[in-house]
């Protein structure tokens, strides 16, 4: 099998290089650390505390004045009984600081997916900075959907590293992302999406697309490994 050549390294001065950096990974602190305005949080804490008094997952709305009495699971309890410890331990700070290392992990994993197609520092630093931009009405808040937005960039930079290498082990790092990905928030199943897309994506190369839709693929197939997403969904509550 050829290797597909990597993309060719653009070399910056270090200065500029750095001061970019800086910059960029200044970006989510700036948005992140502010005053927790978001209503929600309150159910999120209240469930939270719930669970870790009674040490098992609610399966009727307990709180709500609308669902109360209604069949309804807690499906991001583990990310209610992080916030009540966060909240428990260290008061709103632990939200403040949760909300703000999930913006940097985002800006971390998101600017890593970046540089792998544009391999020129300033370019890569200027397209995160705009995704970040683009993502900050969401990466403001405590929510259950930043850690969604961590583990969905993350499992496109595995799935495109397998397909680059043609090797299997990338995607041995994605059951272990699905079991904490599908006990924090629902949108775990855009996840299950795009591992469908991979895995079926080299059975089209095959068919006869029209010549407007082929292109020249140079990459392996995805391998994916049996049982890839099956923690998620048997761990799913």
């Amino acid at each position: 099998m050829t290797e597909r050549p990597g993309p060719l390294q653009v070399s910056r001065p270090t200065a500029p290089r750095a001061l970019l950096l800086v910059l960029l990974y200044s970006l989510p602190m700036f948005l992140a650390v502010r005053s927790i305005t978001d209503p929600d949080i309150w159910s999120h804490l209240r469930y939270g505390k719930w669970i870790v008094e009674h040490r098992a997952i609610p399966f009727t709305d307990a709180f709500s004045s609308h669902g109360f009495g209604k069949r309804w699971i807690a499906y991001s309890w583990l990310f209610e009984v992080l916030m009540y410890g966060l909240y428990r331990s260290l008061g709103l700070l632990g939200l403040v600081l949760y909300t703000a290392a999930l913006a940097m992990l985002i800006t971390w994993a998101l600017h890593g997916l970046m540089y792998r197609f544009q391999p020129d520092p300033a370019i890569a630093c200027i397209l995160t900075a705009v995704g970040i931009l683009a993502m900050a009405p969401v990466l403001i808040h405590p929510r259950p959907w930043l850690p969604t937005i961590f583990f969905f960039i993350v499992e496109v930079s595995l799935v495109f590293m397998a397909r680059q290498s043609g090797e299997r082990w990338p995607l041995l790092f994605l059951p272990p992302i699905f079991v904490l990905w599908a006990n924090v928030h629902i949108q775990f199943v855009y996840g299950l999406f795009v591992l469908g897309v991979a895995a079926v994506e080299p059975l089209l190369r095959g068919t006869n697309l029209p010549a407007r839709l082929r292109r020249d693929h140079s990459y392996p197939p995805v391998p994916l490994p049996p049982g890839v997403s099956g923690p998620a969904v048997s761990l799913d509550l």
